[in-house]
C-alpha cells in the first residue's frame, strides 16, 4: 500500500488521539503542523475564519467588540475581525500600542486590518476609555491571554479583566478565558467570566477541569490537520525533552543501563549505550551516565569501542551475579536484549524486569529479549517499551503482519499493546507506536535505516529520553522521531551508505536545538 493511500486512512485512527490537550501537547501539535507546511500565519488564518464563521451564523448584524492581546491569541482575534468585517458592526481593540507587537503573525494581522478598519488601542494611559468602548456593543469577544498565561496578571491586565466583567455583556472567550490556568483550570487574581468559550482544535485541560466553564465550551474546527497529531514531528521531541539545570551533574540527569551482547553480536549493546551517551551530549532529556553489562567473553572487545562507557562483564548463566551488578549500577532506564543471542534466559529476564518494575525504571526491551518476553508478560507495565520488527512481533504475538494492509498492522499493534499493558514500537518504513490507547506513526522518507545496528541505536536514544522523562510512550515517540530525522539528514549526505556510527555521531548536531537550560 502506497503512502498516499495510507494517509487517507488517518481519519480512521482519530479515535487513538486525545480529546483533551495540555498546553504542551497543543503547542507540540502546532509545531508538528508547522513541519507539515502549516505555518503559524496559515494556522491563525484558519482559526480566524472558523471563529468568524461561527459568530456570523449566530450574531450577524450585531455590534461585536473584539479585544485582542499582542501574542498568538491576539493574532487569532485580529484575523477573526478581518473575516467578520462584512457581517457585523465591529469594534476592534488592541491592548497596548500596535508598535509594541513582537509576534510577527500578530503584527501582520494588525497591519492588514488597519488598512480596513480603525483599531482602537487601550493602554494604561487611556484605560478609562475602555468601558465606554465596551458599552457600545452587544457582544464582547476576547482574545487576550489564554494558553500563554504565566504568573500573576499585571495590574493593567487585572483592570482589563474587571472592566470586561463589569460590562455585563454576552462575553465569548477564544480558547481559554484570560485569568484561567490553561492546564489546571485554577483562577488567577481574577478572570474573564465568559458566557461561552470557543476552543481551538480541541478542548484544553484547564477548561475540561472547570465544569462551570466546560459546560459553555464548544470546539472550533481550526483546520489543524489530524496528521499533525498522529504523525511524529519535532513537537514530540520537545515534549520528551526535559530541562537541564545549570547546576546539573552527570547523576542528576538520568542514567542508562544496557544489558546485552554476545560473542556473535558484541557491537549491539555498545551501539545502544553510545546512543544514550551521545544523545545526552546535546539533549537534556537523556542521561548523563551510561553503563553496559556484557558477557565476559566479549569484555575486551567492547572496552575498545569507547573509553567513555563503563563496561561490566559477567557470566550471564550466573543470574545472581548479573542481578548484583544491575542492582549496584546507577540507572533510571534499562535497555535489555540488543545483540544478546541466547545469553539472556527467561528466568533471568523475569528477575530483571521484576527488579526494574519495583524501582519504577523504564525498560526498553529489544533483540532476543523480545522473543522470550511472552513468558513474562505479567511483569510488563506502562513504563515498558517493546521495539520489535515484524518478524519479532510474529514470535511475540503470533500474528503475521507480512503483506498486511497498513491499517491491519496498526490495529494489531494497538490491540496487542492494550492486551499486554505496555508500549509497542513496531519498526518499519512506517513505524507504529502505541500504548494501547494512543497512536503515533513515523514515516521514513528513505530506506537508509535498513542496516544492521540501526535498531540498537534507536533503543539507546529511547532509553536516554526514558531515563529522565516520566512518560514512556512520549519517550518512545521522541526517540523514533529523532532517529528518523537524523537518518533523513544523513541520507542527503551519504545516501544509502549509512552505518550506525554515523547516526550516533550526528545526534548532537540535530538535537541540540531542543536543549533547555534552567538557570
Amino acid at each position: 500500500m502506497g503512502i498516499g493511500h495510507a494517509m487517507k486512512t488517518l481519519k480512521d485512527f482519530s479515535r487513538y488521539t486525545k480529546d483533551v490537550l495540555s498546553i504542551e501537547e497543543y503547542n507540540a501539535i502546532l509545531l508538528n503542523a508547522n513541519g507539515l507546511g502549516f505555518d503559524n500565519k496559515m494556522l491563525v488564518e484558519n482559526s480566524g475564519f472558523a471563529i468568524a464563521n461561527t459568530l456570523r451564523q449566530k450574531y450577524k448584524g450585531r455590534k461585536i467588540c473584539i479585544v485582542c492581546g499582542k501574542g498568538y491569541l491576539g493574532a487569532v482575534g485580529l484575523s477573526t475581525a478581518r473575516h467578520l468585517l462584512n457581517y457585523a458592526d465591529l469594534t476592534v481593540i488592541l491592548l497596548d500600542d500596535g508598535a509594541e507587537i513582537k509576534n510577527q503573525v500578530t503584527l501582520f494581522n494588525y497591519n492588514t486590518l488597519t488598512e480596513l478598519i480603525e483599531i482602537n488601542s487601550v493602554a494604561e494611559k487611556n484605560i478609562s476609555d475602555f468601558p465606554g468602548m465596551l458599552s457600545r456593543n452587544d457582544i464582547i469577544v476576547t482574545a487576550i491571554i489564554g494558553n500563554g498565561l504565566k504568573g500573576r496578571l499585571s495590574k493593567f491586565m487585572l483592570a482589563v479583566v474587571g472592566m470586561v466583567n463589569d460590562a455585563k455583556k454576552n462575553t465569548i472567550c477564544i480558547d481559554t478565558p484570560t485569568g484561567i490556568d490553561p492546564d489546571k483550570g485554577t483562577t488567577n487574581l481574577d478572570y474573564i467570566k465568559s458566557s461561552s468559550v470557543l476552543c481551538l482544535y480541541k478542548m484544553k485541560q484547564g477548561i475540561a477541569n472547570t465544569m462551570a466553564i466546560k459546560n459553555f465550551a464548544s470546539i472550533i474546527d481550526s483546520k489543524i490537520p489530524l496528521s499533525a497529531e498522529l504523525l511524529t514531528g519535532d513537537g514530540d521531541v520537545v515534549i520528551a525533552t526535559e530541562a537541564r539545570s545549570i547546576n546539573a551533574n552527570k547523576y542528576s540527569n538520568g542514567a542508562v543501563l544496557v544489558v546485552g551482547g554476545s560473542e556473535k553480536y558484541h557491537g549491539a549493546p555498545m551501539l545502544a549505550g553510545l546512543a544514550a551517551e551521545n544523545a545526552l551530549a546535546a539533549l537534556r532529556s537523556g542521561s548523563g551516565y551510561a553503563t553496559v553489562i556484557v558477557p565476559k567473553s566479549i569484555e575486551t572487545a567492547v572496552k575498545k569501542v569507547s573509553p567513555d562507557i563503563i563496561v561490566n562483564a559477567v557470566d550471564f548463566h550466573d543470574s545472581d551475579t548479573v542481578m548484583k551488578r544491575i542492582i549496584e549500577t546507577r540507572h533510571n532506564s534499562l535497555v535489555i536484549g540488543p545483540g544478546s543471542g541466547k545469553e539472556i534466559q527467561p528466568k533471568l529476564l523475569a528477575r530483571i524486569l521484576k527488579y526494574e518494575s519495583e524501582k519504577g525504571n523504564a525498560c526498553i526491551i529489544d533483540g532476543n529479549a523480545i522473543e522470550i518476553i511472552k513468558e513474562n508478560r505479567k511483569l510488563l507495565n506502562q513504563k515498558t517499551i517493546l521495539t520489535p520488527h515484524e518478524g519479532e512481533f510474529l514470535k511475540l504475538s503470533g500474528r503475521d503482519l507480512k503483506g498486511k494492509e497498513f491499517y491491519e498492522k496498526v490495529d494489531a499493534v494497538i490491540e496487542f499493546a492494550k492486551s499486554i499493558k505496555c508500549n509497542m514500537v513496531l519498526k518499519g518504513n512506517r513505524t507504529i507506536i502505541s500504548n494501547g490507547r494512543l497512536l503515533k506513526i513515523n514515516t521514513a522518507a528513505n530506506p537508509s535505516l535498513a542496516v544492521m545496528g540501526a535498531g540498537d541505536v534507536l533503543s539507546g536514544i529511547i532509553g536516554s529520553y526514558a531515563a529522565v522523562h516520566n512518560n514512556a510512550f512520549e519517550s518512545a515517540v521522541a526517540g523514533v522521531r529523532a532517529h528518523s530525522k537524523i537518518s533523513n539528514i544523513l541520507f542527503a549526505e551519504k545516501g544509502l551508505h549509512i552505518i550506525p556510527d554515523d547516526i550516533i555521531n550526528a545526534i548532537p548536531n540535530e538535537l541540540k536545538k531542543f536543549d533547555k537550560i534552567i538557570r
